[in-house]
């Protein structure tokens, strides 16, 4: 099932700080995938008559990817750790793993681990000051990229480098959506007037793509994808509304048509893997592993981190990594039959963190079955779209 989410108001996705009496609620640049399903259970269950143990459960068993930002029928992700161009002309040097460390030199990561250096940079080149890249990429765009082993496609960095900006539709590349801010104070029944020192602020994100000077803003939306079919009868002519993320804002749920293609690895990738040993696993969502950086499927073998990605038989050997500053997760539990208030906080590799690795055993062709599948080590992060992962070649 394919479901479009389009907000009628800002939407407050929270992060995980504490939101208290003066304070406000801030917003992160996206949501977690867990505003997506847990959104998609609450509109469900509704539907399907209320909230029963069988209903419980099966909401609890669906898988969902997504949410995604979505712009005419493409979906975007966030843009790759691996990236870097330099400011002054907008060069791009890929990060790839070195040859080691010289003697005399360490670092507080394992041993195991190579570390990454921007490729082509000149010895000595002190004036490099990196640019910054587009926040999110099309799919189409992240295929290019993940596609390209040492060469880049021809003018991949034109389309944004120009002052007067680019445009998302021809592009494939978006800004970072705009944040709106309000103030709110809370009214006294008693005199309908303002509580004296109840005030509080929250910022939402804006879903009006930024384009060039001159063409009016653009109606985003977010793209949602749930795998289970019972639950998919449910709404099986779904237009409706429901809240999704803080403070209760209202969006358009509306079930698509079937796009597959949307998930599916793209042809170029997919021949790509088939002639390589090494890949990169690009986290399309953030990922809680149990090792914190390091996927629990990953086990230290004789001076190497060696696993097969939850789903797949191909074995891997971890080279290196570009992992993003840790995410924090949170929460508040409500269930019943579980203990009641705040979820332990939980840290998680970011979005767009790239993972090197080379295949020791199986083909890497097996990969691309992968794409947009969780590589999460617990069973219920995967059902919720955590740690969705996009495969390349380096």
């Amino acid at each position: 099932m394919h479901l479009t989410i389009t907000p009628h108001d800002p939407l407050v996705a929270r992060d995980a700080r504490s939101f208290s009496e003066g304070g406000g609620a801030r917003t992160m640049e996206w949501f977690n995938p867990s505003v997506g399903a847990g959104s998609l259970r609450s509109l469900l269950g509704k539907l399907g008559g209320g909230f029963t143990h069988e209903m419980i459960a099966a909401l609890k068993a669906n898988r969902t990817r997504g949410p995604f930002p979505m712009l005419n029928e493409d979906i975007f992700v966030h843009r790759p750790q691996d990236f870097v161009a330099r400011k002054s002309d907008a060069t791009i040097f890929p990060l790839r793993p070195g040859a080691g460390l010289s003697e005399g030199e360490g670092t507080n990561s394992p041993p195991e681990i190579n570390l990454c250096f921007p490729q082509g940079v000149a010895e000595g080149d002190d004036d490099f000051k990196p640019l910054a890249p587009p926040f999110f990429w099309s799919i189409a765009r992240i295929a290019e990229w993940l596609a390209s082993a040492t060469s880049l496609p021809q003018g991949f960095s034109s389309a944004w480098r120009e002052a007067g900006g680019y445009d998302p539709v021809r592009e494939g590349f978006l800004y970072p959506l705009a944040k709106d801010g309000r103030t709110h104070v809370q009214i006294d029944p008693g005199s309908g007037a303002s509580s004296e020192g109840r005030i509080f602020t929250t910022s939402g994100l804006t879903f009006l793509c930024k384009t060039k000077e001159g063409v009016r803003p653009l109606q985003m939306a977010m793209h949602l994808q749930c795998s289970d079919e019972h639950l998919a009868r449910i709404a099986s002519e779904l237009r409706d509304h429901h809240p999704v993320g803080s403070e209760r804002r209202l969006a358009n749920w509306r079930r698509e048509p079937e796009k597959d293609s949307l998930w599916e690895c793209p042809p170029n990738v997919a021949e790509a893997l088939s002639k390589t040993t090494r890949v990169r696993m690009l986290l399309a969502s953030p990922a809680p592993f149990t090792g914190g950086w390091l996927p629990g499927w990953l086990e230290r073998r004789g001076g190497r981190f060696v696993g097969t990605p939850p789903g797949n038989e191909t074995e891997l050997r971890l080279v290196s990594a570009v992992v993003g500053r840790w995410q924090p997760i949170s929460g508040w539990s409500i269930e019943k039959g579980k203990p009641q208030g705040p979820k332990a906080l939980r840290r998680m590799a970011p979005a767009g963190s790239v993972y090197f690795f080379e295949t020791t055993r199986g083909t890497t062709a097996n990969l691309s079955k992968m794409w947009l599948n969780s590589v999460c080590d617990e069973e219920q992060d995967r059902r919720d779209g955590f740690g969705l992962a996009l495969w390349g070649i380096w």
